[in-house]
């Protein structure tokens, strides 16, 4: 093993048990009591352990709306990523004490059955009846679409698979789903489009003939600048840059889980 990998760095402390038993997650907080309303210290416990609440969609009929969140593992150091579906109309109807209980609340998804995979840009198909979410539970170096029925049982299914990782979900009234990508935008993607190539095939192909598989490098990336600017804001600049893609989605690969294997052109 490499004396660079990755398991030799260090990785975040367990904060102290008291702390811990005091983190309050979605889905499980209680009614408030006299334990649980008393002052509680805000340490570095608690912040880590809050559950973190992320990009929210409200359905085309104004009903019910989907949240991401997120909660932070200690035992396995690893942040275990939901989706929550919130019934509003319910919730209008419910006095405090319910709306504490999460009675309107119920959990779709969540990346700790699936091997701690992400899962975030939930996004209502234009009929209301089925949700598309960025994930990557088939394949941990990229996120693809996956769909999940709302109107019944069932698991999330693949639904479009793209060769690089994709983000900023968005499901377009016409029936379409847009992503973003980075892609290389230098001259050697213009060579390679020339030779028929798609800008996200194109950058699969050259991030893999650029990889250090064998650890020559001891998995760092070395990038020789000829001229400035060389960073903007917190992010080095290399030569690609975020594109939007947008894919047709037809009813059968949505309802019959049909996955597109998708290779789109800009």
């Amino acid at each position: 093993m490499s004396i660079y990998d990755r398991s030799t760095l260090p990785s975040r402390p367990v904060p102290s048990l008291s702390s811990q038993q005091n983190k309050i997650g979605a889905g499980t907080a209680a009614i408030n009591n006299d334990e649980n309303t008393s002052k509680k210290i805000l340490d570095a416990a608690r912040l880590i352990g809050m559950t973190r609440v992320g990009s929210a969609v409200v359905s085309p009929n104004g009903q019910t709306a989907v949240f991401h969140t997120s909660d932070y593992d200690f035992t396995n150091k690893k942040s275990n990523q939901q989706l929550w579906l919130a019934d509003l109309q319910l919730a209008s109807t419910l006095d405090d004490t319910a709306i504490r209980r999460h009675d309107h609340l119920r959990k779709l998804t969540e990346g700790k059955q699936y091997d701690w995979a992400s899962v975030s840009s939930p996004q209502y198909s234009p009929c209301g009846g089925h949700l598309a979410f960025l994930s990557n539970r088939k394949d941990k170096d990229k996120s693809s679409v996956w769909v999940l029925p709302l109107d019944g049982p069932g698991e999330a299914r693949l639904l479009a698979e793209f060769p690089i990782s994709v983000g900023d979900l968005h499901w377009t009234a016409h029936g379409g789903i847009a992503v973003s990508a980075s892609v290389y935008v230098d001259q050697q993607s213009v060579d390679d489009g020339g030779n028929g190539k798609d800008a996200m095939t194109a950058t699969a192909d050259r991030d893999k003939a650029l990889a250090d598989d064998d650890a020559v490098l001891g998995g760092l990336d070395a990038v020789l600048y000829h001229k400035l600017p060389i960073r903007e804001w917190d992010r080095w600049l290399d030569a690609k840059m975020a594109h939007p893609f947008y894919v047709p989605v037809t009813d059968a690969a949505v309802t019959l889980g049909m996955a597109l294997v998708v290779s789109v052109q800009l």
